[in-house]
């Protein structure tokens, strides 16, 4: 049976960290529900109100079981794909059931630019890592990839900041960086870095859900705390109150209301400061306005 729409949201708001009483789940739809449950990706083990509800105890494993049994290779690309009237068939096939999306194939690895000076080694070998305007390296041989100690590893989570990362020099004129792209579905940034000494800043949206996907996708899976920041302009309250966007944080607070923030200490601030003010602020707001 296909994922549809209403079960694709349903699904990612249980790998957020929400809970829905069964009877959420439409008729048509809870035959996937029970076999999610079946294989161990979803529980109903958890009482709330005096009712069990379904929800997700692992999200990394519920992601690797869609790709493995329904061949969606991210679940917010499957959404906007299927919500979008005017996608194609190609569009379809991008983000469901193409094998060239799969992380094991030649298209494995990830996204790099600086404007630095810096050299790296593959397999021993030499290579300048600096990029003009408008061009990334493609590191796929990750495995054997290295950089000087010294350089610092930036995760961009956004498309547009990592496109236009010589425009935001000034935020990290204090380090010799190197930027990566972060795209759904790929574990290979967090497994170099974790094969890696080099420190690792996290450069994302300032709202829950980027704090979420530092916490889960890479600090989580790194293993080493003191490795990892996340990157928080001086200025982001005053940023956060009048640029910030308080209909997604209304969102985000309701889809991680169970997840803990407070174990974190390098981002317990920057979560205080987006619940006083109840707002969350887009990193792409950095490329223009300071």
């Amino acid at each position: 049976m296909e994922i549809n729409l209403k079960l694709a949201k349903q699904i990612q708001k249980l790998a957020e960290g929400e809970s829905f009483s069964f009877n959420v789940f439409s008729k048509k739809n809870q035959s996937v529900i029970k076999q999610l449950i079946a294989d161990g990706l979803l529980s109903d083990n958890k009482i709330v109100r005096r009712k069990k509800v379904v929800f997700c105890p692992n999200s990394y494993k519920l992601e690797k079981y869609l790709v493995a049994k329904y061949e969606i290779y991210g679940l917010q690309d499957y959404i906007d794909v299927l919500q979008n009237p005017e996608s194609t068939k190609s569009d379809m096939v991008s983000v469901s059931g193409d094998a060239k999306l799969q992380t094991n194939t030649s298209l494995d690895g990830f996204l790099l630019k600086t404007y630095e000076n810096i050299s790296g080694k593959i397999n021993n070998e030499n290579i300048n890592l600096k990029t003009k305007n408008g061009t990334s390296l493609h590191i796929n041989n990750w495995q054997n990839f290295e950089i000087d100690d010294t350089v610092i590893i930036v995760v961009v989570e956004n498309s547009e900041n990592f496109k236009l990362i010589h425009k935001q020099k000034d935020l990290f004129s204090n380090i010799k960086p190197v930027f990566l792209l972060r795209f759904a579905n790929s574990t290979a940034i967090s497994k170099w870095i974790k094969q890696s000494k080099n420190n690792y800043l996290h450069f994302g949206d300032f709202d829950l859900k980027g704090v979420h996907i530092y916490i889960t996708e890479f600090k989580q899976k790194i293993n080493n705390p003191l490795q990892c920041k996340f990157y928080i302009p001086e200025n982001i309250e005053n940023l956060i109150y009048d640029k910030g966007n308080s209909k997604r944080y209304n969102e985000q607070k309701q889809n991680l209301k169970n997840f803990d923030f407070s174990v974190h200490s390098e981002i317990i601030n920057l979560v205080n400061i987006i619940r006083k003010h109840k707002k969350g602020l887009d990193q792409e707001y950095l490329i223009t306005n300071r």
